[in-house]
């Protein structure tokens, strides 16, 4: 099975198509607009941007995150790639109200998909501990809504993603797999058009699948069971699949061999030829071939 094509418009049209195909949609997760390039150029048809992936990037953590710290990120990578992006939309980034403002300020930065979550608002910083504070399903009923409706009246076809973090961490004493696709099934009646859970075991990702009224998104990471890959979750006829923490953590982890090996050498034990290659391969994503040609062209060398 091959995710490969043509680059298609970063719009929600092809986002949408994308996900009512037959086949998976695979969306890595970036941390800005250079990752975002790298996994447009290796040939991914759709890419992703994290609250967690944001808030490591800028050190402050996603429950710290704003809209429009997310907005002007999100704003950043629409600019330079022609993949939609899908965007971690918080929880709405507050009440209705808000909820109705973020849609519109992520339309207007680009984005073809946007999910939003049924945690409390602001988040707490213990989620990162699997401590899960959530709303009642009638109150992220509204929050869903609005958002159809204001994406409706921007005449915005952004693909509304509704995530339900009912029966992960320590709310799964109280909320079974049921309880969570009960949720998500409200969601989508209240205008979602694709949902999200967080399945641990392998009976309850076939359990989502099974009985969510919807195509469901699956969150992979690699510190999580179950770790399904591409085909089995299409062959379960999940619509989509992110990888949400994968870059900021392998970024991490190299760039502090790197920094380690200059503070421990002295150097930083690169290969000039194979460093020479890299900062060109960098310099022809991001464009800069193609400003030498404007210079050029205008003799302003």
């Amino acid at each position: 099975m091959s995710h490969v094509t043509t680059h298609p418009p970063h719009t929600a049209k092809t986002l949408r198509a994308a996900i009512e195909g037959e086949e998976l949609v695979v969306a890595p997760g970036t941390t800005d607009a250079l990752t975002a390039s790298i996994a447009a150029d290796v040939g991914f048809e759709t890419v992703y941007l994290g609250g967690y992936a944001t808030g490591a990037a800028t050190a402050i953590t996603e429950p710290m995150t704003t809209m429009t710290e997310m907005a002007d990120r999100a704003r950043e990578i629409t600019a330079q790639v022609d993949v939609p992006l899908i965007v971690d939309g918080n929880a709405g980034f507050g009440n209705p109200a808000h909820t109705h403002r973020t849609i519109n300020h992520f339309i207007d930065a680009g984005v073809a998909g946007l999910h939003i979550e049924d945690q409390v608002y602001p988040k707490r910083l213990h989620y990162h501990e699997g401590k899960h504070h959530i709303t009642d399903v009638e109150a992220m009923k509204r929050k869903v809504e609005v958002a159809d409706r204001a994406r409706r009246e921007a005449s915005g076809d952004i693909v509304l993603i509704a995530r339900s973090d009912a029966n992960r961490g320590d709310r799964r004493e109280r909320e079974t797999i049921e309880d969570a696709v009960d949720r998500v099934n409200a969601y989508f009646e209240a205008g979602a058009d694709v949902g999200m859970l967080f399945p641990r075991t392998w009976e309850e990702m076939e359990y989502v699948a099974a009985n969510a009224a919807g195509p469901m998104t699956f969150v992979h990471s690699d510190n999580y069971e179950p770790r399904p890959t591409t085909q089995d979750l299409e062959d379960l006829g999940y619509g989509l699949v992110i990888y949400p923490t994968a870059a900021p953590v392998v970024i991490t982890k190299h760039m502090k061999a790197l920094y380690e090996q200059i503070r421990d050498a002295g150097e930083t034990g690169w290969d000039p030829a194979e460093y020479g290659d890299v900062r060109n391969y960098i310099e022809s994503i991001i464009g800069l071939p193609e400003y030498y040609d404007i210079e050029d062209r205008s003799g302003n060398k």
